[in-house]
């Protein structure tokens, strides 16, 4: 995000207006026995701006969870 002070100069990079912004997640947890659980979250974005720059993003993450009850 970037601060601008219309008195003074510009503080960070400019403002930009996104035209088009697209994610996808797919999220899965499986539990092979009640005391686990195991997760992963796949990510991929893709992004444009009213200025026609563009950019992409992919991003992957997993779990694993041990229940003590």
């Amino acid at each position: 995000m970037a601060v601008q002070d219309p008195s003074g100069p510009a503080v960070g990079p400019p403002c930009v207006a996104i035209e088009r912004l697209d994610d996808v997640y797919l999220n899965l947890l499986w539990s092979p026995i009640k005391a686990f659980e195991f997760g992963a979250e796949a990510m991929w974005g893709e992004r444009t701006d009213q200025n026609g720059q563009d950019g992409d993003a992919t991003r992957i993450q997993v779990s694993a969870r041990y229940y003590l009850d």
